[in-house]
């Protein structure tokens, strides 16, 4: 793969619905800090599908480490839990506030959010 724009926007489009349905399996089934055991084994799954070696850390954290060539290296960090809220008058439910999409500055994208 390239690393320029339209090779990126294609790369993109081409998993525009398998990660917009991983998106929403995701949000179906939310769960709290430290709770989020079949968040992460759903992630480790998705991560052992694309080769992806991967382990648990505090319980429900994953480290996953993807080698590459060269010196450089990109750390990216990501919350999977969910966040209490009320959604009405005395009932509290659990919901994702929102989910971040991390891109590496050096593909050239400042930043991306989720769709609509």
């Amino acid at each position: 793969m390239q690393f320029d724009t339209p090779s990126i926007r294609h790369a993109a489009d081409a998993l525009a619905a398998t990660l917009r349905e991983h998106r929403r399996t995701l949000h179906r089934h939310p769960e709290i800090a430290f709770e989020e055991h079949a968040t992460a084994s759903y992630v480790e799954s998705v991560l052992g599908e694309l080769g992806v070696k991967s382990r648990r850390v505090v319980g429900t954290g994953l480290v996953a480490v993807l080698e590459g060539r060269g010196q450089g290296c990109v750390a990216v960090r990501a919350d999977m839990d969910a966040l209490p809220v009320e959604e009405a008058p005395g009932r509290v439910g659990v919901a994702h506030a929102r989910l971040a999409v991390v891109l590496p500055d050096v593909l050239g994208v400042d930043q991306a959010g989720e769709d609509a």
